[in-house]
């Protein structure tokens, strides 16, 4: 893909401007300010919405001294691509700004922006014009191929390790196995899984044993000191507890035998059952008349809320309404009245004028001049030519005059129309509203009737409390008896019975915690002496698994260090400890590109980069290069060259063809 035209217009900085590339090298010479990068950014923003260094946030408008920007302008950017396979394209997009009159207000408001599209000069949605862009070349591989700082600087290090193993292949472990004896033993480790995912499981493992470790000895500790330092007989325990029950039951006896073979106790178990109920009944009854006038509640307010909706809806409605009933003026056509009547004027003075021959004598011999032979159709045919140009200029103001008084008259009938269409939605509204407040006053009076409720005991708790009467009338009877001095000493020796049957089952319950106890510790115990040892293990297979890293390091780089010609790249660093981390950062000479490189060497690493990409996807694009100046000489490249160079006299851009040499060209093959 090259480039053969770009054009910006109104682009940041730029006001008009052409790169006529003819899909050529070019460098592009320009003092500071004076639009450089801003042709890499019109390039970008053209295909991707973005600038050349992949913001898509930056100021496209041009801007006035004081750092507004100026409005009312398109920003226009076209270029005009050759594919490669015969096509050519033409991209264009137009960036402007969208104003409107508020009601009431005589200023105009700036309310937006709107981009159009365009793909070989036909308007386009820009779905479907990102979608043709994307089949031509996708963002990603076009920032790869188009910017020499993208892949070693812009892309995160995972990304370009990513590339950098589909470009030069990663090397299996089988083979790093082969390559050094020490690692014959990680063939039966890792089996199907790679090394990667094997340290990582390893890794994950060990630091999961390691926090089990710390956990551990605080856990026993935990146990052992929630043992009490008494020993308690959990057999014995459970034998007293047993004959205390047994006693009690016999005593419960006596104390029924006492009292009427317990009829006390049962009218009083009823008496609590009914009074339960009769609480459950009222508690119930309540919750579901409440729970109506929540529900009547919520409709009040939905109402009262679609009714301010509805009057804020007419109020907007009879404010159009009002606007449109005030019309507009009609146009003026005096303008255009007098205009033509000059016309008429100048046609009447034409078509008078008559061809009339005047002799002339010849300065230089004194002769009469001959009159010409076709002096006289001359003058008529320029005649006709003026008068024909009269009428024409006519006719273009008449039917100007016309279509003004039509546009004048279409839009009173639309004005019209759109007043009773308004006036009509005006009434339906109202009606609405009415039913609607009908409905809330409705609602209401329901929630007051429910409320009323609340104060009315039902029939059924009626029938219930009447049901209570008459058993407290009963067990009055019963407690009326002689038998009180007998029932209150049993009580007495059953409420002693219940203290100690509370007392034996709590140190039941302690003995068998203890137990409990004392064999989680053992089993804690048991797992900190498992996990030490598997840790160990872990360990081993970490250090091999090392050992095998470092031994692939070594393959790794030399296979990458084959497909470039002056990038180098360091796929691991190491750690105090030993350890192996993937990274991947490009180098030139053992030096980072990222710190102490030159900006020439950078873009030569850059170019170098780009030409292995290239072959690899199997395409060329065009390479910006900014601040090109930096460099003396650029590696040999099959892509189209764009540099940008800092030039102090050249006040405006200046583009100059450069011609490649061939054997540059082979070199770059």
């Amino acid at each position: 893909m090259r480039l053969q035209t770009l054009r910006l217009k109104n682009f940041k900085g730029i006001v008009d401007f052409t790169l006529d590339a003819q899909g050529r090298d070019v460098n592009i010479y320009g003092d500071n300010g004076t639009g450089k990068t801003t042709i890499a950014d019109g390039i970008c923003w053209l295909l991707f919405n973005r600038d050349y260094n992949g913001n898509a946030k930056f100021e496209i408008k041009r801007l006035e001294p004081t750092g507004e920007p100026v409005h009312h302008l398109h920003h226009e950017v076209e270029g005009v691509f050759d594919l490669g396979d015969g096509q050519t394209i033409t991209l264009k997009k137009v960036y402007q700004e969208e104003w409107s009159k508020k009601r009431g207000s005589p200023a105009e408001t700036h309310k937006g922006h709107t981009t159009d599209h365009y793909i070989d000069n036909v308007p386009v949605q820009q779905k479907r014009y990102q979608e043709r862009v994307a089949e031509i070349v996708p963002e990603e591989l076009f920032r790869l191929l188009t910017v020499p700082s993208y892949f070693p600087s812009t892309l995160n290090w995972e990304k370009r390790r990513e590339i950098l193993m589909a470009i030069c292949g990663d090397v299996p472990d089988e083979e790093v196995i082969d390559s050094n004896p020490d690692l014959e033993v990680l063939r039966s480790i890792l089996k199907n899984r790679s090394q990667d995912d094997h340290m990582k499981v390893v890794k994950a493992t060990m630091a999961k044993i390691n926090e089990q470790l710390k956990q551990i000895p605080t856990r026993i500790d935990e146990v052992i000191k929630g043992i009490p330092t008494e020993k308690i007989d959990r057999v014995a325990e459970e034998a007293r507890y047993a004959d205390i029950n047994q006693a009690y039951k016999t005593l419960l006896g006596e104390l029924n035998r006492v009292t009427n073979s317990g009829q006390g106790a049962e009218l009083k178990k009823q008496l609590a059952e009914l009074d339960a109920k009769i609480a459950r009944t009222q508690s119930d009854y309540e919750r579901s008349i409440r729970a109506q006038v929540d529900d009547q509640d919520n409709l009040i307010r939905a109402l009262t809320g679609e009714i301010k909706d509805h009057k804020r809806n007419a109020d907007n409605i009879e404010a159009d309404i009002a606007e449109l009933k005030r019309g507009v003026p009609p146009p003026d056509t005096d303008m255009l009245d007098a205009k033509m009547q000059e016309l008429r004027d100048e046609w009447m003075q034409v078509n008078k004028s008559q061809y009339c021959y005047e002799e002339t004598i010849c300065p230089m011999c004194g002769q009469v001049i001959p009159e010409d032979p076709d002096a006289a159709a001359k003058f008529e045919d320029r005649k006709a030519r003026l008068l024909a140009e009269i009428n024409a200029k006519g006719m273009k103001l008449k039917e100007e005059k016309e279509r003004l008084i039509a546009e004048y008259e279409r839009k009173e009938r639309e004005r019209a129309n759109k007043i009773a269409e308004l006036e009509a939605a005006l009434k339906s509204i109202a009606r609405t509203i009415k039913q609607k407040e009908s409905a809330v006053a409705e609602a209401n009076g329901t929630r007051d009737a429910l409320l009323r409720q609340l104060t009315q005991p039902t029939k059924e708790i009626q029938q219930l409390i009447a049901e209570r009467g008459a058993l407290m009338a009963r067990l009055a009877k019963v407690e009326a008896g002689d038998q009180a001095e007998e029932v209150a000493r049993i009580n007495a020796e059953l409420s002693k019975m219940e203290a100690a049957a509370k007392e034996a089952h709590e140190r039941v319950s302690m003995a068998k915690d203890i137990e409990k106890r004392e064999a989680r510790a053992e089993e804690l115990r048991v797992e900190l002496r498992a996990l030490s040892a598997e840790h160990a293990r872990l360990a081993h297979e970490l250090k091999m698994l090392e050992q095998f890293t470092e031994t692939k390091v070594v393959l790794l780089e030399d296979r990458v260090a084959e497909h470039f010609r002056l990038a180098r790249f360091k796929l691991f660093k190491q750690h105090i400890n030993g350890g192996l981390e993937p990274c991947c950062e490009v180098l030139y000479q053992g030096v980072p590109y990222s710190s102490n490189l030159n900006n020439g060497a950078r873009i030569n690493v850059g170019l170098d980069i780009i030409n292995t990409m290239s072959r690899h996807y199997g395409t060329t694009l065009p390479v910006v290069i900014d601040g090109a100046e930096s460099v003396t000489s650029l590696i040999a490249t099959e892509a189209q060259l764009v540099r940008m160079i800092v030039s102090e006299k050249d006040k405006s851009l200046r583009v100059e063809y450069v011609e490649r040499d061939n054997k540059q060209n082979k070199e770059a093959v």
